[in-house]
């Protein structure tokens, strides 16, 4: 099977990673039509069809543009790797909405090679193959596949596969991928190890995720962070910004992991002297890649209440627009991942999950850019 017919068999058009035979059926096809016109409920014999294979045909003609692609789109609609309040599983539907309204948006990624190949499709019981028995692993690929095959079932392990099945196709591929909650990064860093090493990763949040092990299990959204920055070689090269919500203090994570953070309460209290410290220290590691993990919660709940695990007193929207863009003029960005956005959560304020949506578009639309400035 070749590297394309692979993807094929795993990805999903935009939205459709989700399976819903029921209840949220058809909750991706007012997307869809954004994205590749007409009206993908519409039935009839004329040349004007907008089934599911006008569908299909669309989206398969991505596949064909994947070795030109600077950037490549990928949706990967699954939170069981969270652990506190879950939802974010629904949020590269609902971000691809905000982005793809946006005509100007639309007309940009078409000049400018950024390709959409769609969604990982999930399962979403399961999080990563390691933790499977063989039977269920079995059970789940004649589920995906009709067959038994060596192609993998869960979510982390087929966007590690995806990642390098895009990377032996175009080994100059930029992944935006849109989770999703933060356990998206582990196996995205994975694939990154392998082809683009050496790098540093620039890491927005408001939790550290350095926990070796999180009641058992290794790849979560609480643990990847650390298992990156033990795959990337430590010596600060992991960057964290935003950080306020740690049972152990700033020194003890620095001392013991070898990383670099700086907290919300120092980058608050001088923004511009502390944006000039990150890149500075961006410049002292002497490597031209950065990699961007942007998890919505390092962004103050004002701006971003809808997420699994809000934080009081986080980071300002324009400090991280600034910073993204400044690392895009200064550096390589090889990839990036935006995640914990969670539009389903319930909020105070009606009008929380369209702020939240809003500004994840515009971080997504900052980090894709910042892929074309290095």
């Amino acid at each position: 099977m070749s590297a394309v017919n692979e993807l094929e068999s795993f990805l999903r058009p935009p939205g459709l990673g989700l399976y819903t035979v029921s209840t949220g059926a058809g909750m991706a096809e007012s997307l869809l039509k954004k994205i590749y016109g007409g009206d993908p409920r519409f039935r009839g014999d004329d040349k004007s069809f907008r089934g599911d294979d006008f569908v299909q045909q669309k989206w398969k003609l991505a596949f064909r543009k994947i070795k030109q692609a600077k950037v490549i789109l990928l949706g990967f609609p699954s939170d069981n790797g969270a652990g506190i309040k879950r939802g974010s599983n629904f949020a590269p539907l609902e971000i691809r909405h905000h982005l793809y309204q946006n005509k100007k948006f639309k007309t940009w990624i078409q000049k400018n090679t950024v390709v959409d190949l769609g969604d990982i499709l999930v399962i979403p019981q399961l999080l990563e193959d390691e933790m499977l028995s063989s039977a269920q692993k079995k059970k789940s690929q004649i589920a995906l596949y009709g067959k038994k095959t060596n192609l993998p079932v869960s979510p982390l392990s087929l966007l590690e596969k995806a990642a390098h099945l895009i990377f032996e196709l175009n080994p100059k591929a930029r992944l935006m991928t849109l989770g999703g909650d933060h356990s998206l990064s582990w196996p995205l860093i994975c694939a990154y190890h392998a082809h683009h090493s050496p790098f540093s990763i620039l890491h927005f949040d408001a939790h550290t995720d350095l926990l070796e092990s999180r009641l058992g299990v290794d790849h979560c959204y609480g643990t990847w962070a650390y298992h990156a920055n033990e795959k990337i070689g430590k010596k600060q090269r992991l960057v964290q910004v935003g950080i306020r919500a740690s049972q152990k203090p700033k020194k003890y994570w620095e001392s013991t992991l070898d990383v670099k953070q700086f907290w919300s309460k120092e980058i608050l209290k001088d923004p511009i002297s502390s944006m000039q410290k990150i890149l500075d220290h961006l410049k002292s590691l002497k490597l031209k890649k950065v990699y961007i993990s942007n998890d919505i919660d390092g962004t103050d709940p004002a701006s971003a209440a809808c997420t699994g695990t809000p934080e009081p007193k986080g980071l300002t929207p324009h400090f991280v627009k600034i910073l993204i863009d400044q690392v895009g003029k200064n550096f390589d960005v090889i990839g990036a991942d935006l995640n914990e956005v969670a539009p389903i959560l319930a909020a105070k304020d009606p009008k929380e999950p369209e702020k939240t949506l809003r500004l994840a578009a515009q971080y997504t639309q900052f980090m894709i850019e910042a892929m074309f400035k290095g």
